[in-house]
């Protein structure tokens, strides 16, 4: 189910400025099919599904689609069960994404910490050689083949959908895409790992509102990629009313480029911080769709097990992002090697490291310090080693200048 397996050091070469694509209306391309049971050893036992003809309709939701109609927001139609409640029907599902013919989505939160898409048809066609595209979720396919959910949230917590009573966030990676018309234990499937899709219910409050208008932002991702020289822009920064610790810097690139997608960051730990992959919504000229990740989410944040928070700060300080605040002031700091690129264009398997190294840094009104961090009984007893902001070693740091420190597992910017 994980698209990357370690750190990828491969250099590319200085690309041509980049110019702003337009999604559209296109489905997403699929990437190389997977056999439905490679990983899953259980006798397959085909989980019993609530069945209802007794809807209710609840009210007007919002359906964010990032799969069939590439991140546009619509309204829809929400109905549960009157048997059976928790499970819900949205009758207009697809309606949105231009497709009025297609079927009723159906989803189970009878257990909201576990919520499950049954394998259905969704009346959608990828193309007019295709059978309909048929959907479940990775927690049904391990019901079918007879895992818990506690062993699923244990195992393989990328795969767990849930439901906080405003909204059912569909992670990337969460779905199976197929045009079996049948669940089998050997059917071909598609693991979409960029895309993800939130189902709003009513009086639901919007995903992202606006944390300041007045913060600094000086990118070092196209600036690392392409050789741009720095620049400190305002920004305005939204919070995400659904992730705690998540916020996204809107029109980051706007020093060199317009239009492109807002920048999402994971500051939950503000010791390790990390970019989840995510479409920059530019387009390289040699390379095609550009999409970012930080390196700690691709070891740590896919949940392949790679390696924990600890183990990132220790082994990899280098390409580590980190968060510190003031009083007033929080400040985000994100080496050059702490970005890694991703291209599914021009490799689906490989993610690169860009050619020069320069430091975003983001700085914003003090966020709460209800936030995790991470620090060990080790860390004021071992030694301390230096780097510099782009992630070199410095084995004889000089008074006043700036440098990541690392001690035990901690990692932070400090002046010497």
């Amino acid at each position: 189910m994980r698209l990357f397996v370690a750190v990828t050091a491969t250099l590319l070469c200085s690309a041509a400025a980049s110019a702003i694509i337009n999604k559209g209306s296109e489905p997403i391309t699929l990437p190389t099919p997977i056999t439905i049971n490679t990983n899953l050893q259980k006798s397959a036992q085909q989980p019993i599904m609530a069945l209802s003809e007794d809807w209710v309709t609840i009210g007007t939701g919002r359906l964010e689609d990032e799969v069939f109609v590439g991140g546009v927001e619509y309204e829809v139609t929400i109905q549960e069960s009157v048997s059976n409640p928790g499970y819900y029907r949205i009758p207009d599902a697809w309606y949105g994404a231009g497709y009025e013919t297609a079927l009723p989505l159906y989803i189970d939160a009878t257990n909201p910490d576990y919520v499950i898409i049954p394998y259905q048809d969704t009346g959608v066609y990828w193309s007019s050689s295709m059978a309909n595209v048929h959907i479940a979720s990775w927690s049904y396919a391990y019901s079918y083949f007879g895992y818990t959910a506690d062993e699923v949230i244990l195992n393989d917590p990328t795969a767990v959908i849930k439901f906080n009573g405003v909204c059912i966030n569909i992670p990337a990676e969460a779905l199976i895409y197929s045009f079996d018309t049948l669940f089998s234990a050997d059917m071909q499937a598609y693991v979409l790992n960029d895309v993800e899709m939130n189902i709003y219910f009513p009086d639901a409050p919007d995903e992202w509102t606006t944390y300041s208008e007045d913060c600094t932002w000086t990118d070092g991702i196209l600036a690392s990629f392409y050789g741009y020289e720095p620049q400190e822009v305002t920004v305005t920064v939204e919070q995400n009313n659904y992730k705690s610790g998540y916020y996204r810097i809107v029109d980051p690139y706007q020093a060199n480029v317009s239009g492109a997608n807002a920048l999402e960051i994971d500051l939950s730990i503000p010791a390790c911080v990390m970019v989840p992959l995510q479409d920059t919504g530019m387009d390289d000229d040699t390379y095609g769709e550009m999409y970012i990740l930080s390196q700690s989410y691709n070891m740590i944040g896919t949940g392949d097990g790679q390696c924990t928070v600890e183990e990132f700060l220790r082994d990899l300080a280098p390409y580590n992002a980190w968060a510190t605040t003031t009083e007033d002031i929080t400040t985000v700091t994100i080496p050059g090697p702490a970005i890694a690129y991703y291209f599914p264009s021009y490799s689906s398997t490989n993610i690169y490291m860009a050619p020069y190294e320069v430091a975003s840094v983001l700085k914003m009104p003090a966020i709460s310090t209800g936030i995790s961090s991470i620090v060990s009984d080790e860390d004021t007893s071992a030694p301390a080693v230096y780097y510099n902001l782009q992630g070199v070693e410095i084995k004889t740091p000089q008074a006043g200048q700036l440098y990541i420190r690392k001690q035990g597992s901690r990692a932070e910017k400090i002046k010497y």
